[in-house]
């Protein structure tokens, strides 16, 4: 449902809720009367004018008004809850295709490092094979892993861009100006570097999803309420006041007028069991409205037990890669110091060089899978939450 549908339904809710509200209050109507004639044979010409307000009130003792007030209230919240929704969805959207495009960049960056090492390689087995220190098989396997180094490279690079094409659609930056702010945003930082292993229930109630089904359950209550109300009697009170004026030949006569009632009391007798059929309508349509409730509330444990689990598997996996990224950074330290004794190839450093930034590639990998995790919490806790009273890092809202 577009943005204009929402607001559209939020305006119809709120002008639904306002005009319950008014079934509240007595309705006044101000009316203005003039008569001239003879209603009687031998009686002069007589002129009649009025002014007057008359009202009505419904008395609401069997709580009819009451319930359709109850009914616009929760399509009032419902109509909210799903613009909350739609805001909560680009939100997170936005946010994920922001991480993936960073990690899109800083891959590249480290794919075409890659490439170009393997193009060095490619050029000392090169020199190697003229000096005949190479085979050509080696040669033609050093060539074909530059060409497929640079392969992915170029791939990696069409990819970055139909990110920054995706992402530029959702904010309405322009690609030239996203891929310059990309370009310098740096290393692709973590969300939240602790686990969470369990959040408070209430955090449920606040799901525009959850909302949205409870306020059908409560809308469904309010209906049959009013449909059991359609079967009591309907009590109204109606009145008016105002001013007259009458002339008559050369007199005059004019004063205050008012009336208090009739008071009505309307009470269904018959209507064929019409009335009974709208309230057992209105009980199954409560029944299902009850199962679609229960339905969601486990939907949303599930979807947060989940992404829960997800979290902190992802901290795990992180936290071992991180094991991997410093373990190949020593290689490559130590790699570059034989190197510089004579103690090492170039080819040797070369080799240390992409396996330093294939570890680097796979934390990027792991940091944005952290990053869809927290996200995947946020969408499932239906938005950014906070604990007062809790100790530490209390917020899971996503963080740039």
């Amino acid at each position: 449902m577009c943005s204009s549908d929402l607001r559209t339904r939020q305006e119809s809710a709120q002008s639904t809720w306002v005009a319950a509200g008014a079934l509240f209050l007595p309705t006044v109507d101000a009316a203005l009367s003039a008569s001239r004639g003879r209603t009687q044979a031998g009686t002069p010409v007589a002129q009649v004018r009025q002014a007057s307000l008359q009202t009505s009130w419904e008395l609401d003792f069997f709580g009819a008004n009451q319930a359709a007030r109850r009914y616009a209230g929760s399509q009032k919240t419902s109509a909210a809850a799903a613009m909350r929704a739609t805001v909560l969805s680009v939100s997170a959207d936005i946010a994920q295709r922001y991480y993936e495009a960073r990690y899109c960049t800083e891959a590249s960056r480290l794919l075409s490092e890659e490439a170009t090492s393997w193009q060095r390689s490619q050029g000392i087995v090169a020199s190697m094979l003229k000096a005949g220190a190479a085979s050509s098989v080696t040669a033609a396997g050093m060539q074909a892993s530059a060409a497929d180094g640079q392969r992915r490279a170029n791939q990696q690079a069409a990819a970055c861009a139909l990110q920054e094409q995706a992402l530029s659609a959702l904010t309405g930056i322009p690609v030239a100006s996203l891929h310059t702010q990309l370009q310098q945003a740096g290393t692709l930082s973590d969300l939240r570097a602790f686990s969470v292993q369990e959040l408070p229930a209430s955090v449920l109630a606040r799901r525009p999803d959850v909302v949205i089904a409870e306020q059908d359950f409560s809308g469904s209550i309010a209906q049959a309420d009013a449909a059991r109300a359609q079967r009591l009697p309907r009590i109204s009170l109606s009145g008016n006041i105002g001013r007259q004026q009458i002339l008559t030949g050369n007199d005059q006569l004019s004063g205050s007028v008012f009336s208090v009632g009739p008071v009505q009391i309307s009470v269904p007798v018959f209507n064929g069991g019409q009335r009974d059929a709208q309230v057992k309508a209105a009980d199954a349509r409560l029944d299902e409205a009850r199962i679609a409730y229960a339905a969601r509330i486990r939907q949303a444990l599930a979807e947060v037990n989940q992404a829960l689990i997800q979290l902190n598997s992802s901290l795990d996996t992180l936290q071992q890669i991180r094991f991997n990224q410093q373990a190949a950074s020593l290689s490559l330290q130590t790699t570059t110091a034989r190197l510089q004794q004579g103690m090492a190839s170039q080819l040797e450093m070369e080799e240390a060089r992409r396996q330093h930034a294939n570890s680097q590639l796979e934390q990027l990998q792991a940091r944005l899978e952290r990053n869809r995790a927290w996200l995947g919490l946020y969408r499932a806790v239906g938005g950014g939450i906070s604990d007062t009273g809790a100790t530490g890092p209390h917020s899971t809202s996503p963080q740039s």
